[in-house]
């Protein structure tokens, strides 16, 4: 079935790429048995046919040629889930192809890695295209490889995965990671060239088993069927968006237990032996770093099997891939050798099921270690669990004595003073440890009662867990006090105990922060859920409230929010010093999790604190602070977003709104007296003046925003502007995701997925200089604005998110006159663009529609920089496509005015493409070109400057257009034969080498920096 036709279906449709692999199969048939359609992509070899047997007969799924990838994607008409595994590519394997012999690991060459890497982003852009949840499968397993892979080979997963974070940052797209442990069970990928899959060669092969230095090494594994489950509960869980997970049991096994276990169930008898260590082979162990990450089961997965109790089952089917008769141990011996570093060895024939070391005391308290548990559990039954239930039952048992025996004797009394002092002693020594366990139980209820107070918007509620919060990490630091004879073990038990007193004073930081922030957080939580917009244009206020209470407590606790910053610093640094390592492996993912936790509340916090400063000038503490908000369509694309099409005036006093005035911008330009247009303005649209409907010809927001308060003040409609908002539809849209559809009584309704169009249908027959109004702009913002007002705390916070989301895309700008406010917060966030604050070297590409239509909505632009370091060239090439189908409005011939800014060190040698002699600017000490392009409909038009620089651009700076939604990028760099650049660095950066040549692509939808050299 074609996959067009194939894709139009009410069933779920999921995509999984590179599936051929034992996880991969598998989730495709649980996929297909619960009644999704499935389209499976891979590259189809002989034997993978043969691996992937009755999926071939499905009427469910369907199978596309990965290299055909970029000639299907645009037949895809819907896809719900993503499945894109490269885990088997990154860690070599050979699968289906599986030998008993040597292990082959693949190793991938740079056309390789292109081409994953490119297939990898064209399915996240096609995930994007339709809100589809995306799962990127990598490699857990990296550091239990028994060599070292090729550099393309990590840098697989380090792009892949540093690729998605990049595409979330940016669309806040459904995509997370999942890092894959190593699969048992009756489907092991025996392909992959791991120790376990070492092991179990020699296990089936070999007379003796190769261990490697003392065999501590950690590995992860998880069952197959536990693999998929927690594939789909990750993918399915909205809570992972952005994240990375280890999918794995949570205790990992080490070499050494992990050959111990296989032993203990064959009936063959083995030697051990342990060989030294190569020098690749500890490269191989750090490869470990790559694969930690929180564990699955913080998204809700849980496993639901054990090594333990699998490990029969997987060496049934090792047997069966091998064409082995294997049966489990009913009698049998293991027997070791130990290889010194200078060859000499030792025999000795030991008991069954155990090994006793004579030379290396490290393994011999592995294996104690591995028993300690069984030992610990048995006396605890002989000592206590059983006499205590004895003593528990004695009254019962006394009492029914009692009708039989006048007394109860010595003999009887003795066992049960003995097991209640037994008792009381074990008690007084596990006192701190059960406090420990209390108080950690006691934290853990009070977070999470805090975030429900945060939530809920309660002030008392988020004081009184933060209160508790404190004692709870005070009494935490008090029971390791009880616990100090720990130090006295030395070596690894002192290093564990430093490291948990360590955390625990971090956690006491943490603490007093939260505790300081609850205080300085009343007020503002306060405001934030009494504020709504009643009557407004109301100079006296009358009849409504203000908010100067709120806000003269929010200055008065400015000292709070202070200490919060500094405690959560004290806090931050402590915590980064917490080695996970210290501590069990059961709980290492959730220190590493509360190390990333506390460092991004550290961050936030100290944005709040910033932010906290200037509350009472945003609010209109004790003087009103008037805002201008410029309302732009982007699918008309300008300088600063978008055609300007309406103008809020907003006026706070005290928290209230005192004045709110929306207007279509062409309701005053017939009361303006024009300015004369800029020389790039006349030569570029061939007008000789303008007025304030084209306020926003400049890039640099100050200039715009300086040009539209002038208008304003002309026109007699303000006096003073304070904080200038630049916002475009795009904002809109997202807030009314948020609100949900309004509806106007002039227009109907108004939501998210019809605003262009209700635009459309209004101004059909609009060209440039028209009078033409918006008014459905002008009814919409305000009753925007009230519906946000009357939303619940979380609505609140979504629309703030929405906002902050919209300020990270350039999709709405913030200035302010405010010096302080600006220079100290505004620009270390980037709410807003400045032509002379720019990074150097920048280049930054301004297009501007004069075409009387909305073509940006049909408009793709990509951009292409090649750097050539024996020419000292740098070549900027745009490429614009119209699908535009009609010359009908909205659609139509797109006429572009185009401005390239570039480095004032570069010179222009070069244009190619344009029609007209390439002229340069200069405007806000920035340097640029300006030139009319068109392109016709169903066209593509390329044009190229080059340039010649004196020094090496060590990075390239790629300033992002407000408006313009997304753009492909491609850097090329031609290293001369002589260059001194460190091509690893590079190819960390994410380039792709061939030959002297270093290429990446990438799709950019914020400001980017492409480095070239450290």
């Amino acid at each position: 079935m074609k996959i067009e036709n194939f894709t139009k279906t009410v069933s779920p449709l999921s995509v999984i790429v590179n599936f051929v692999n034992p996880v991969g199969i598998k989730l495709a048939e649980t996929l297909i048995e619960q009644g999704s359609r499935v389209i499976l992509v891979d590259s189809f070899t002989s034997a993978k046919r043969k691996a992937i047997g009755d999926l071939l007969k499905n009427d469910r799924c369907v199978f596309m040629d990965i290299e055909s990838t970029f000639k299907n994607l645009e037949k895809f008409k819907k896809i719900d889930y993503m499945y894109y595994f490269i885990h088997a590519q990154v860690g070599g394997s050979t699968f289906p192809d599986v030998k008993p012999g040597e292990l082959d690991l693949v190793q991938l060459t740079h056309k390789d890695f292109s081409r994953e890497t490119a297939r990898v982003d064209a399915y996240i852009k096609l995930a994007i295209e339709f809100d589809a949840k995306f799962e990127l499968i990598t490699a857990g397993f990296l550091g239990q490889l028994i060599e070292m892979p090729n550099e393309q080979n990590i840098q697989l997963q380090k792009y892949a995965e540093s690729l998605l974070h990049d595409y979330y940052n940016k669309t806040r797209f459904n995509g997370r990671i999942v890092r894959l442990g190593e699969v048992y069970g009756e489907r092991t990928d025996l392909a992959v060239p791991t120790n376990f899959s070492r092991l179990a060669r020699e296990m089936f092969f070999d007379n003796v088993i190769n261990i490697y230095g003392e065999g501590l090494q950690n590995n992860y594994f998880v069952h197959y069927l536990d693999a998929v489950y927690g594939l789909l509960k990750v993918n399915f869980n909205e809570k992972t968006k952005g994240k990375t997970y280890l999918l794995a049991d949570t205790n990992p096994v080490s070499t050494l237990s992990l050959a111990y276990r296989m032993l203990e169930v064959t009936p063959d008898e083995k030697e051990v032996i342990f060989n030294e260590v190569s020098p690749k082979q500890e490269e191989v162990f750090k490869l470990k770093d790559l694969c930690i990450a929180p564990n699955a089961q913080e998204a809700g997965w849980e496993p639901t099997m054990t090594f333990d109790s699998g490990i029969q089952e997987t060496l049934e089917f090792v047997a069966g891939q091998f064409q082995k008769e294997w049966k489990p141990l009913q009698q049998g011996g293991v027997k070791t050798r130990t290889v010194s570093s200078a060859g000499a060895t030792e025999n000795e024939d030991l008991p069954k099921r155990g090994i006793k070391m004579k030379e290396n005391a490290q393994v011999k308290k592995e294996i104690v270690w591995y028993r300690f548990d069984y030992l610990l559990y048995q006396a605890f039954n002989s000592l206590i669990r059983r006499p205590f239930q004895a003593v528990m039952k004695a009254p019962a048992h006394v009492a029914k004595a009692t009708e039989q025996v006048t007394t109860v004797t010595t003999k009887n009394v003795i066992p049960w003073i003995i097991t209640a002092s037994i008792f009381i002693v074990i008690t007084i020594l596990l006192a701190p440890y059960v406090n420990l366990a209390v108080f950690s139980l006691r934290g853990y209820l009070s977070l999470r009662e805090l975030q429900n107070s945060v939530a809920s918007l309660n002030p008392e509620g988020t004081k009184q867990n933060a209160a508790e919060l404190v004692q709870v990490t005070q009494g935490i630091k008090s029971s390791l006090q009880g616990v100090t004879y720990l130090r006295y073990f030395g070596g690894s038990m002192q290093y564990s105990y430093d490291q948990a007193v360590l955390l625990a004073d971090a956690s006491n930081y943490y603490g007093k922060s939260i505790h300081e922030m609850s205080l300085a957080a009343e007020p503002l939580m306060t405001y934030y859920k009494e504020f709504s917009l009643p009557q407004v244009n109301n100079p006296a206020g009358q009849g409504t409230r203000d908010y100067f209470t709120e806000i003269s407590k929010i200055v008065e606790t400015k000292v709070n929010i202070y200490r919060a910053s500094q405690y959560a610093a004290i806090g931050g640094e402590m915590i980064v010093k917490v080695d996970a390592n210290a501590f069990p492996g059961f709980m290492q993912s959730g220190l590493l999790d509360a190390k990333k936790m506390g460092a991004e509340y550290s961050t936030s916090l100290q944005t709040l604190t910033e932010m906290y400063e200037y509350l009472p000038f945003l609010l209109g503490y004790q003087q009103r602070t008037n805002y201008l908000v410029m309302v732009q369509n982007e699918t008309e694309i300008r300088a600063t977003g978008g055609w300007f099409t309406n103008y809020a005036i907003i006026g706070i006093e005290n928290g209230r709104i005192r004045e709110l005035t929306v207007d279509d911008v062409y309701n005053i330009d017939g009361q303006l007296v024009a300015k004369q247009a800029p020389a790039a303005m006349r030569d570029g649209l061939g007008i000789d003046s303008y007025k304030f409907s084209l306020s926003n010809w400049s890039p640099d927001v100050p200039a715009t925003a300086l040009d539209a308060e002038s208008f304003l003040k002309q026109a007699g409609k303000a006096s003073d502007i304070q904080v200038f908002v630049l916002m475009n539809f795009g904002t809109l849209r997202e807030l009314l995701k948020v609100t949900g559809p309004i509806t106007l009584a002039e227009y109907g309704e108004v939501s998210a997925d019809n605003l262009f169009d209700k635009v459309v249908e209004l101004h059909t027959s609009f060209t440039p200089g028209s009078q033409q109004k918006v008014g459905i702009v002008s009814s919409l913002v305000p009753e925007l604005f009230n519906q946000i007002t009357r939303l619940d705390a979380s609505g609140k916070k979504q629309a703030l998110d929405a906002m902050v989301k919209s300020i990270s895309q350039r999709n709405m700008m913030v200035y302010s006159d405010n010096p302080a406010f600006t220079n100290s917060f505004l620009k270390k966030y980037n709410t807003f663009l400045q032509l002379d604050q720019l990074p150097q070297p920048s280049v930054f590409i301004t297009d501007w529609n004069w075409s009387g239509n909305k073509t940006n909505k049909y408009v793709t632009r990509e951009t292409n920089i090649e750097v050539n370091e024996t020419r000292k060239q740098v070549r900027l090439t745009m490429t614009y496509r119209n699908t535009s189908r009609t010359e009908n409005y909205p659609e139509g011939r797109y006429r572009n005015y185009q401005r390239v800014f570039f480095p004032k060190t570069w010179k222009l040698v070069e244009a190619a493409g344009y029609t007209e002699q390439m002229k340069v600017y200069e405007q806000s000490n920035a340097i640029y070109t300006g030139q009319m392009v068109e392109v016709p409909i169903q066209g593509t038009r390329s044009f190229a400057l080059v340039f010649e620089y004196d020094e090496f651009p060590s990075a390239m700076n790629l300033v992002k257009q407000a408006g313009l939604e997304s753009e492909q990028v491609t850097v090329q760099l031609t290293l001369s034969r002589d260059s001194t650049l460190p091509e690893a660095f590079l190819l960390r950066e994410g380039f792709a080498k061939n030959g002297n040549i270093f290429s990446k692509s990438f799709l950019r939808t914020s400001d980017a920096s492409v480095r070239f050299a450290q």
